[in-house]
Order: C-alpha cells, then structure tokens, then sequence
C-alpha cells in the first residue's frame, strides 16, 4: 500500500464509531425471515413498497454499526417515507402514475393528515380506525421519528462525528433510541399490512382461521412481534375489536372449519393416509387436481409426493419415508402423452407422470407401478380431459 492510499484508507475510517448493537442478531434474523406481502390483487404493487422499507430498516442496522449514525437514521426515517407513500399511492390509480413519473406528491406527515380527514374506501377508513385504536403507538412513532431528525440535521455538537469521539459521548443513550425506532418501524409495517390486508389479521385469530380453506400468499398477523420486542400485548385485541376487522371477517363467521386431515393438504401441502376419511368428507374444499391427487391415494397407490411441472409446491404424502429426491430434470415440455410416463428412474425412487386438466402431474413412489395401478391412472387422465 502507497503513502496515498494509506492516506485515504484512514480517511475512511476516520471518526467513525463503529459498535454492536444489543439485539442485532434477533433482529437480523426477524427481518430476514419477515413476510410483509399482500396477496391482494388490485394493491400487489405495494409488495414492492413493503420490500423496500424492510430493506431500508435492515440496511440501517449496518449503518449504525459501521459508524455512519446519521445515514443510519435517515434510512429509518426513509422507511417511514415509504410506508406513507404505500398509504397514498394506494388510494388510486392516478397518484401511482404520479410517483412512477416522479410528480410532487405530498410528504409522508401529511399524507397521514390527509388520511385521517378522507372518507374513501375500507382501507382508508380501516387506517383511520386503527390509527385511532392504536393512538399510543402511532403517536409514539411518530415522536422517535421526530427525534431522528434532530440527528439527521445534525442539530447540536452530539451529532458531529469529531464530537462523537470523545468520552463524554454516551453511544448506549444513542443505541436505546436507535433500536427504538427500528423496532417501531418494523411494527408499523406489521400494522401497515394488517391495514391493507386483513385477511393477515383473520389468519392470526384462532376463532376464523380454520375457516378459511385457501393457501394464501399473505402471512398471519405477527402479535407475538408486539408481545416479545416491545412488551406490548394489548395491539392485537384492540385490532380484532375493529368494525374495520369485524366487517371483513363476517365473511367467514359461517363457514365450516377445516378438519385436520383437509387443514394439512391445503396450509401444509401433507396428505396424511390415514385420515382420508376425514379429508374426503370436506373434499370441496381441495382445488379441481388435489381431488384427483385424493383419488389417487383412496385407490391405494403409494404415492410419497406430488407436484406439478411449473410449480415449485410439492405435496408430501404419510408414504414418504424413504429419501426421494425432486428430479426437476424431468420438468420439460418434451415429454409427449407417449413417452415412457411410469415409473421413471429417479434416484433409489419413481417418478410417474400423468396428465390432468392438460397440467404435468409428477408423482413421486418408492415402489414400481403395477399394469393395474398405470391403468387406473390412464382412466384418471381421461375423466380430466
């Protein structure tokens, strides 16, 4: 190494306070493994909203930790940036098309204030409603936010970085407001997402879960985030007292509950053999090719697993106990109706594959086929054309 790069190598590291903050590593892994999608249709757009704030929030973590403090806040502050600008773009269509061609839109505090004064649909009331319920804890965000601007716009001595240097400087006093924020910022994308999509609420409350018989793309409200992180254990029954929760749940009060045979095929994609019984009494629950899947299983063939050629969801069945293997090498379109379909080589198993409503369905057997099993899954293929 040179003279001159000795020079601006000290340079990057000058009067940089780098520290490990307490809890890094629990939130760390709680980000990382964080679900904020909706699988609402008509608001997808927003996912991309929810991704970049939760990146935001995990991108301070590193920040802080590497010495840039105040860069470090203002990516927590950008996250709350995002998550108001999701409120607004989500309201309609044209103010989408503003953000994406970069027109002025309103700042995030005045969005909330603009939302909190507007009668338009039921996201906008279910924000207004839970803002309301939950006062404390909007409020209380919004004064950590406050806070961080402060930092951010380096309003005293405390905020330079010579200053920092010294011994007088309390980092923990900094950390504990730090961590604060970001574990208010992670909770009000939980909150964010339950606004947006309540149907992540219904998949939390243990009164209408099982009634609702779909595999969604929107994870169960987190409360337990609430509880453990912040101590707080009043969030989630406040939200289900909601008329904006009870409106959309009424929805579901009436319908029948998944048995535990059926409630495993659909959330767990696990067929287990012995309660076929059970399964086939709520049948009509199943999608149009897992009922020919539980045909397959009533007729007695063995099968360890299902999946389909341009999915990733394979279905495991009670018979897989031996280590089968996915060959995802057989997923190809060049396989015609009269190519060998049975009891393909797959490792120390099988692979069939069938044709139902014009969809590859591979299965997965630790046992050859017999004549008798193959013609059963012929007869299958032509009740589906």
């Amino acid at each position: 190494m040179n003279f001159e790069e000795m020079i601006i190598n000290k340079m990057k590291y000058e009067n940089k306070r780098k520290c490990q903050l307490p809890q890094r590593r629990e939130l760390l892994l709680y980000l990382n493994n964080m679900m904020l999608t909706t699988g609402r249709s008509d608001a997808f757009f927003c996912n991309a909203f929810l991704a970049e704030a939760i990146q935001l929030i995990q991108n301070s973590i590193f920040l802080y930790e590497d010495g840039y403090f105040e860069c470090a806040f203002y990516s927590l502050r950008e996250s709350y940036e995002i998550f108001g600008t999701m409120l607004y773009v989500e309201n309609g269509e044209d103010k989408l098309s503003d953000w994406k061609k970069k027109k002025w839109i309103p700042s995030a505090s005045d969005i909330r204030k603009d939302m909190s004064n507007r009668k338009t649909k039921d996201f906008i009331e279910g924000y207004k409603e839970i803002r309301e319920c939950l006062k404390n804890y909007f409020s209380k965000y919004e004064k950590l936010i406050n806070k961080s601007n402060k930092i951010i716009h380096k309003q005293g001595y405390d905020t330079f970085y010579t200053y920092r240097m010294q011994k007088k400087f309390d980092i923990r006093k900094e950390q504990k407001l730090f961590l604060n924020i970001l574990k208010y910022s992670i909770g009000m994308g939980i909150l964010l997402l339950a606004v947006l999509d309540p149907i992540s609420i219904a998949l939390a409350d243990d009164k209408i879960e099982r009634k609702i018989p779909y595999d969604l793309v929107t994870e169960a409200f987190d409360y337990s985030y609430f509880e453990k992180i912040l101590g707080q254990k009043d969030i989630f029954p406040k939200i289900l007292k909601t008329k904006f929760y009870k409106k959309f749940v009424s929805q579901f009060q009436d319908k029948e509950e998944m048995n535990e045979g059926i409630y495993n095929v659909i959330r767990n994609y696990f067929w287990n053999v012995a309660r076929l019984e059970e399964i086939q009494k709520q049948k009509d629950m199943l999608s149009s090719i897992q009922l020919y899947e539980l045909e397959i299983l009533k007729s007695g063939i063995k099968a360890a697993a299902f999946y389909y050629a341009d999915s990733f969801i394979c279905e495991t069945t009670s018979y897989s106990g031996s280590s089968w293997e996915r060959d995802l090498s057989v997923q190809n379109k060049t396989i015609q109706i009269n190519d060998k379909r049975f009891n393909r080589i797959n490792g120390n198993t099988f692979i069939s594959i069938i044709f139902i409503e014009n969809e590859k369905l591979y299965i997965a057997h630790d046992k050859k086929l017999t004549e008798k099993e193959q013609e059963f899954l012929k007869r299958l293929e032509r009740t589906s054309e």
